[in-house]
């Protein structure tokens, strides 16, 4: 069994560099790493850089593909697009990783995302006009949703491998095409005629249907004994989650959320599956220099001081999701997701290079409320009648609270702190020495790691327990 497993969690928005986080834990074991992706799918965009300067952009294959002869398994929570996973083979293949093919396996139980179910997740995204939000429109939450409404209509992995593939891909075509004219009819003669010629094209399934078989004889699919073994045959597991805590389906400020589990659930849930008994299973919690979110929702501490720093390199503004933001570093929000995923054993801070004494950086500890406090005292802590200094973590299924939470967010102001070293040193290097502590001290866990930079050489040693 594997000696360490590493469960990759971003702690804010999305979009914390866990891809290169991946990657940097991947070349300090390069020759016994297995991938596992643990939540997310084809909307994940994880960018690594290696030390030459070779870019990819991550999405379904695991985000150490560039170090020898690592592994990829996608585990059962994870949502999966056969078609689009070609595309991203062959700009790796295009790169050198000339045998991806053969370094993926996939759970039968996965989700897969058809182009019907994209379809109907960019309508929903157009129909709600001024108050879009974010969607990736890669179909994840379309076909989440039609898992809890219509459990029989979905297509998993193992149904490509059946007879009935056609057929069942034929019935859901049918099906999002029916919900497409009842909800979304009014969309037909605009943005969204190219959703409603792809669901109307009846010969569609029969033109895909190759990619699928295709892809079903590339990926080795395996069953938990399948996993065992994998596990087994490495000596570290790296457990790659996608999107942050602050999006989570059930923890997130809803309704600007993920259709996933964005915590460390998925990943100890699978962990137990497959009776993992790892010397050492260490929760890194993943967070940026600065406070980031592509698109909407509320970001308490966005400011326009902050322009100058975009775009960071590949984090641009988006058709669908719509603008990346940026904002000071929120204390607050970071305290939030770390509660709510049970905690972090280690933390891994990103973006540094971005830091300099000369720009005045702040750092936000609490908010000022500009609503009722009363209205709210079950959703945060005050440490004064109008000064928040926790947002609560609440239980499970519990949207409307989340709801709750979002608006209340958008009443909140940032109360800024200044960096100060303490012996009065105006170097860089005690600059961010001190700025490290206050996180350290804030989010109750210590500095694993640091980086300076995209590449997989702007990254500091991590350090393990």
């Amino acid at each position: 069994m594997a000696e360490n497993v590493k469960i990759v969690t971003g702690l804010g928005y999305g979009d914390e560099c866990k891809g290169a986080t991946v990657d940097a834990l991947t070349r300090q074991v390069p020759d016994s790493t297995l991938v596992v992706k643990t939540t997310g799918g084809p909307q994940a965009a994880h960018n690594v850089v290696t030390p030459e300067g070779i870019h990819h952009t991550f999405s379904q294959f695991g985000s150490g593909s560039f170090v020898g002869k690592t592994k990829t398994h996608l585990g059962p929570y994870v949502l999966v697009n056969p078609l689009n996973m070609f595309l991203e083979a062959d700009h790796l293949i295009s790169l050198g990783v000339n045998d991806i093919w053969s370094r993926v396996s996939v759970d039968p139980r996965c989700l897969v995302i058809t182009p019907w179910q994209r379809a109907l997740n960019q309508l929903r995204e157009i129909d709600r006009g001024a108050s879009r939000h974010g969607s990736c429109a890669q179909g994840v939450g379309e076909t989440k949703l039609d898992e809890l409404t219509a459990p029989e209509l979905v297509i998993r992995v193992r149904d490509l491998q059946s007879s009935v593939a056609q057929a069942k891909l034929e019935v859901l075509r049918k099906y999002k095409l029916n919900q497409a004219y009842q909800q979304f009819a009014h969309l037909k003669s605009g943005e969204g005629c190219a959703a409603f010629a792809l669901l109307e094209d009846e010969g569609r399934v029969a033109s895909i249907l190759p990619g699928y078989q295709n892809w079903v004889s590339r990926v080795s699919i395996i069953e938990n004994d399948g996993l065992e073994k994998l596990f087994d045959m490495h000596a570290q597991v790296i457990c790659e989650g996608a999107q942050g805590v602050l999006l989570d389906e059930w923890f997130g400020f809803h309704p600007y959320t993920t259709w996933s589990t964005t915590t460390h659930d998925n990943a100890l849930d699978l962990l137990a599956e497959v009776r993992c008994d790892a010397a050492e299973i260490e929760r890194l919690g993943l967070l940026r220099a600065v406070s980031t979110r592509h698109g909407a929702g509320p970001l308490v501490t966005e400011s326009p001081m902050l322009d100058r720093l975009n775009p960071i390199e590949h984090n641009q503004t988006e058709v669908w999701q719509g603008a990346f933001r940026f904002g000071y570093l929120d204390l607050i929000a970071l305290q939030y997701a770390v509660t709510a995923c049970g905690g972090v054993d280690g933390l891994v801070v990103s973006c540094l290079d971005l830091l300099h004494p000369s720009d005045d950086w702040q750092y936000c500890q609490s908010y000022d409320f500009t609503g009722k406090s009363e209205d709210v005292c079950d959703l945060f802590l005050f440490s004064d009648e109008n000064t928040v200094r926790e947002i609560v973590v609440g239980e499970v299924d519990m949207l409307d609270r989340q709801q709750r939470i979002t608006q209340a967010l958008f009443s909140c102001h940032p109360n800024y702190h200044r960096i100060t070293v303490s012996d009065g040193s105006e170097s860089r290097e005690a600059y961010i020495a001190q700025y490290l502590d206050i996180i350290s001290e804030c989010l109750g866990a210590p500095i694993v790691s640091t980086a300076y930079g995209p590449r997989a050489n702007d990254r500091l040693q991590l350090v393990t327990r």
